[in-house]
């Protein structure tokens, strides 16, 4: 039989990326277990590492998420999720929800 752990604390953030490797959550919820990226502006934006980019053919090329969508993943509290916004674009209106 699977033992059930329940979820103990949800947060939430807005966060505005821009045209450089932005941090989406500085100080990682503890036990944090997963994490969801919305992206709610009109341009598509790149998550990767701390050396993301937009581009598609680099090695750092960022998971694109376009606009209107969202990304959930499992994600420690020991790793930290990076967006960028698509080359030439303003800065992107993101909010980020983890769960512990």
């Amino acid at each position: 039989m699977t033992s059930f752990t329940p979820n103990k604390a949800i947060s939430a953030a807005a966060i505005t990326v821009a045209s450089t490797a932005t941090a989406l959550w500085t100080t990682p919820q503890a036990g944090r277990k997963s994490l969801v990226v919305f992206n709610g502006d009109s341009a598509t934006i790149y998550l990767g590492g701390s050396g993301v980019t937009s581009g598609t053919g680099a090695a750092t090329a960022g998971f694109d998420v376009p606009a209107g969508t969202s990304f959930a993943l499992d994600l420690g509290p020991g790793v930290t999720l990076y967006a960028i916004s698509a080359a030439g674009t303003a800065s992107n209106a993101v909010k980020v929800f983890q769960v512990s």
